[in-house]
């Protein structure tokens, strides 16, 4: 079973997913394939794997970030 994402807001119009790493090392895939995933499902808004995890240039909730994983995963 996934953890759960680690959520934070970065500033008013970005989303940071700190553990993001060390989940896609839990699924045994690439994390570049599962940000790509993301942010094309969110409709392709820009994000980067930086220090602080994925940051997605879109505000999220750990809900909805818990549905991209399950969508990923599904």
């Amino acid at each position: 079973l996934l953890k759960p994402p680690k959520v934070e807001r970065m500033g008013s119009k970005k989303t940071a997913i700190i553990n993001f790493i060390s989940l896609c090392k839990q699924l045994d895939r690439h994390p570049e394939h599962i940000m790509n995933f993301f942010l094309e499902d969110l409709g392709n808004v820009s994000g980067a794997i930086g220090n602080s995890g994925l940051v997605i240039k879109t505000v999220l909730n750990s809900n909805n970030v818990e549905n991209l994983f399950k969508k990923y995963i599904s």
